[in-house]
């Protein structure tokens, strides 16, 4: 997520909708306002409707106003506060990345990793990587086998003022039984935020917001560079078997990676956050910080 520490309005209000239509370049199909610092979109194939992350306020109080919305794959909005901190025993404080895994809605929370029944939005399972020296936890993805990966950023906000960087630009890994472990802890990851496993090329990618790459890595393997580009890179997702899509906010907008090279694809986007695919309508959802805005793309 960018640095940000104040939010925006009352949710519901939409901007615009249409129909989208084939076209050989991206089209704007819907755009909804109102969020409070919407900073990830997950799309639901399942149940078909993507989940907002909004943190609502400061990036690390423990404040319990953090909430997730619901939008429907056409931009319009189905439930303003479908998981909201303080309501019906949910403690939520600034949520920002999402990930499915099974019946299960997982999303990173300041220091700590929530999960929640993506049907119904009870609460489930607390994870807590605090004592394992997490900062400022960012995006979560899921292998196959369940495993989750948890960037942490390394970002330190102060009550006022500009945030300043840690010490800790790591990858945690938590197995399915909850036991916590550092996957990756490197500084050339440089303020690691988007976290994708790719299931296809069988390695996580992790996308720089400081720096200027995004990595490659696997167990065995280590960490390598996959590409290079503007930086400030945000969220990462597959579209297709060859296409890859990164958020950028020093674009800024959204960018193509293919054969391990960047290119721009929506340009002009400022404040992005990280992003939701609906790969079979060849849709995206990106989600606009400081506007408080999530935009639908058809994509060509």
């Amino acid at each position: 997520m960018r640095l940000l520490l104040t939010a925006g309005l009352a949710l519901g209000v939409v901007v615009s909708i249409r129909p989208a239509a084939q076209s050989a370049a991206p089209t704007r199909v819907a755009s909804l306002d109102g969020f409070a610092i919407p900073e990830s979109a997950r799309f639901d194939a399942e149940r078909d409707r993507y989940y907002v992350s909004n943190v609502n306020a400061h990036a690390t109080a423990s404040d319990d106003n953090g909430f997730i919305s619901l939008v429907g794959p056409d931009g319009t909005l189905l439930e303003r506060r479908f998981i909201a901190g303080g309501a019906r025993g949910v403690t939520l404080h600034a949520p920002k990345g999402m990930a499915i895994v099974g019946g299960d809605l997982w999303v990173t929370d300041v220091t700590v990793l929530r999960s929640f029944d993506r049907a119904s939005g009870a609460p489930r399972a607390t994870v807590d990587l605090g004592p394992h020296g997490a900062v400022f936890l960012n995006d979560v993805t899921a292998a196959p086998d369940g495993t989750l990966y948890v960037s942490d950023t390394s970002l330190v906000f102060p009550p006022t003022g500009n945030p300043t960087r840690g010490k800790t630009d790591r990858v945690y890994r938590v197995a399915p039984s909850g036991e916590v472990s550092i996957a990756i802890a490197d500084a050339r990851l440089e303020g690691p935020n988007g976290v994708f496993w790719d299931a296809r090329a069988g390695h996580l990618l992790i996308a720089s917001i400081m720096g200027k790459h995004v990595f490659r890595w696997t167990a065995a393997g280590g960490l390598h560079v996959l590409a290079s580009g503007p930086g400030g890179y945000d969220g990462v997702e597959r579209l297709d078997d060859r296409t890859l899509l990164v958020s950028s906010q020093d674009l800024p907008g959204l960018m193509t990676l293919v054969d391990g090279t960047l290119a721009p694809l929506v340009p002009g986007v400022s404040d992005v956050a990280d992003i939701g695919v609906d790969v079979k309508r060849r849709r995206v959802a990106i989600p606009r910080l400081d506007p408080g805005i999530v935009e639908l793309w058809q994509l060509p």
